[in-house]
């Protein structure tokens, strides 16, 4: 009996032993970094982080050197920075061979990375504030290779691209060695066949976790709407999966009818309870239109056009004007001024764009005025055209003549004129205008006398024109012949003042030279009382 119960006992035993070795295959490996923040015995430039390797050239240490030495670390207070450069590199063999060099560091794992399994490793980068960039410096970019032990051959894990942001950003890589690694080195390095220099910080590492390895296929929606999807594939699916989208609390692999925005996926292995988080973002849609909007000409007119070019949708394109005409161009003319909507439509959504199509003021006279010809014999009648609306600059004909940048007409002849005004977009605006004539003779009346006493009566000494005059001058002697007052303005008047000072009551004489309405040289002279 006892020797049953032993046996017995052994099998329990055996069936618990092989229960507890297949929990301990399928548990999530998680491998610990020794010092993931980084840190430092001292400030000095070129110590290294404490449990990590490097080879010289010994990477920068900060705060307290390197580019910007006294920008914070974003976990502890050190983090390390690493360049690679092209220069004279005195650690090479031989020393100071011209080429492309790189700051690392490295680290023997506690634990081993598995062919064939997926691992994830976080990190916060940055590269240096831009405004303080040496100018050789093009951008951050972060590289990690795997090996089995420090020097061995190694294989390319993760590369981050080119990084731009010069505050602390978190990145995450992905990778999936081919071969058991147990040695990593993280080092900086150009992106392609960049020929340029490359500056990195990296602090506050994470664990390097074992995850699933998954396909996310994401849809974007549409404005407005709740028409994305999402979608994981596991690789290699060894097991049966649970499956969490957040927000929303879905439960299967693949979601619809999603909003744009950020969701959290949560996978677990149901054997083996690894877990894998990820962020997906649905995108949203949205059209980017660029609009040339060509207004109408002239008022009323219907030549206006409009050009849609959709982008960042799913092509081809069809546009819809006012719900009336459809193309795939986006080009649509013949149109007449006002607020027109277009409707956009791709593979998978609707939109609108609202496109105002303007047009000029009418074109209109503000004003039309005409001069009567002064006399009998002359031919000195005006047209003033004040235009207003329509699109500057205005041309200005009479009778179908041709067209001058002058708004005002002169020396015309009595009678009835066509005029047209026209505006740079070839819109016109016509009409007719009458001059008339003053039939009285032809002549210039000089007054005797003036009385500059401020009393509102004959305060000034002014000619009468009734004559169509040029070359005109007035001059104004005193009794001792000095000038007193000059002009050449037919308008003008004097107040009695030389350099307004009033001059004594008396005799002046004054001389008037004209050419007249039918081109005669004329000289008149007199005497002009002044009387206070």
């Amino acid at each position: 009996m006892d020797r049953v119960n032993n046996i017995w006992y052994k099998h329990a035993l055996y069936i618990i032993f092989l229960f507890l070795l297949s929990f301990t295959t399928y548990a999530q490996q998680v491998i610990e970094l020794k010092n993931p923040s980084l840190e430092a015995e001292d400030d000095m430039a070129t110590v290294l982080a404490v449990d990590w390797d490097s080879d010289k050239p010994f990477p920068n240490t900060g705060p307290g050197s390197g580019y910007e030495p006294s920008r914070p670390a974003s976990h502890g207070r050190h983090w390390i920075e690493m360049y690679c450069r092209y220069g004279y590199n005195m650690y090479s063999v031989p020393e100071n061979q011209l080429e492309f060099y790189s700051q690392a560091i490295g680290q023997q794992l506690a634990g081993t990375l598995y062919a064939g399994k997926t691992y994830m490793l976080s990190f916060d980068l940055r590269m240096p504030v831009k405004e303080k960039l040496h100018e050789e410096v093009a951008y951050g970019s972060l590289v990690i290779w795997g090996s089995a032990a420090r020097r061995a051959e190694e294989e390319l894990l993760y590369a981050s691209g080119r990084i731009y942001n010069d505050d602390w950003k978190r990145f995450t890589a992905f990778f999936t060695p081919s071969k058991d690694l147990q040695y990593i080195r993280i080092t900086s390095a150009q992106v392609g066949n960049d020929t340029v220099n490359v500056v990195t910080f990296i602090d506050n590492l994470s664990p390097i976790t074992e995850t699933l390895q998954l396909d996310i296929t994401t849809g974007g929606a549409c404005p407005d709407d709740s028409n994305g999807f999402a979608s994981v594939n596991m690789r290699n699916q060894t097991e049966n999966y649970d499956f969490l989208w957040t927000p929303g609390d879905y439960t299967t692999s693949s979601v619809s009818n999603l909003s744009a925005g950020t969701y959290q996926l949560t996978v677990t292995g149901k054997s083996s309870g690894t877990v894998s988080k990820r962020e997906v973002v649905i995108p949203s849609l949205d059209f980017t239109t660029v609009q040339s909007v060509t207004g109408a000409s002239c008022y009323g007119m219907s030549d206006a056009s409009i050009e849609i070019t959709a982008s960042n949708g799913q092509a081809p394109y069809t546009y819809t004007l006012d719900n009336q005409t459809s193309n795939t161009s986006g080009v649509f003319n013949n149109l007449r001024a006002g607020l027109h909507i277009v409707q956009l439509e791709d593979q998978r959504c609707v939109t609108q764009v609202s496109v105002n199509v303007p047009e000029p003021a009418p074109l209109q006279l503000q004003n039309v005025q005409t001069k009567a010809i002064i006399c009998t014999t002359a031919s000195d009648g005006q047209i003033i055209l004040t235009p207003t609306g329509g699109t500057y600059p205005y041309s200005y004909s009479i009778n179908s003549g041709r067209s001058v940048s002058d708004s005002i007409f002169t020396n015309l002849d009595d009678g009835t004129y066509q005029y047209t005004v026209t505006d740079s977009h070839l819109c016109t605006v016509d009409g007719q205008a009458y001059i008339d004539r003053n039939l009285r003779d032809c002549a210039v009346y000089v007054p005797t006398a003036f009385s500059p006493n401020g009393d509102g009566n004959n305060d000034v000494f002014r000619i009468k024109l009734q004559d169509a005059i040029t070359d005109y001058k007035l001059s104004v002697f005193g009794r001792w012949g000095q000038l007193v007052y000059e002009s050449n303005d037919p308008h003008s008047s004097w107040n009695g003042k030389l350099k307004e000072m009033p001059l004594p009551a008396g005799s002046y004489v004054w001389s008037i030279t004209y050419t007249n309405s039918s081109r005669q040289p004329i000289k008149q002279t007199g005497v002009l009382m002044m009387i206070l």
